[in-house]
């Protein structure tokens, strides 16, 4: 599964909760990936809403034996963040060079080791 892009982000969001009766209100969005259930609907809420008899039980059951094709997977707030995929140990580099800019760890530690 890939992430949603941002601007997909508030329209699968309602795919989902309109196919488990249960939308949240404006204006609360959500973050999902994308599975083959968003894929069929994107765009198409008009329809889904006319297929709920259909797809609500549909739903229901993929996400109670988790079928995830089906059932939505909760990416949270953080997922905004995501720009590209990036190795582990680039992430971590970059997680401490702006942890360092920010509270200047490095120059302190080079002030200690200097006695300073």
């Amino acid at each position: 599964m890939r992430p949603i892009l941002l601007q997909d982000w508030c329209k699968a969001g309602i795919l989902f909760d309109m196919a488990r009766n249960n939308v949240w209100p404006a204006p609360y969005t959500g973050r999902v990936l994308r599975n083959a259930f968003s894929e069929k609907w994107a765009g198409r809420e008009r329809e889904l809403l006319q297929q709920l008899h259909v797809e609500h039980p549909r739903y229901m059951e993929a996400r109670a034996t988790r079928q995830y094709d089906l059932a939505a997977v909760i990416a949270g707030e953080s997922a905004a963040l995501i720009r590209e995929v990036l190795p582990a140990g680039t992430i971590v580099a970059n997680v401490v060079r702006e942890m360092d800019a920010i509270l200047g760890y490095s120059s302190y530690k080079a002030r200690r080791a200097s006695g300073a």
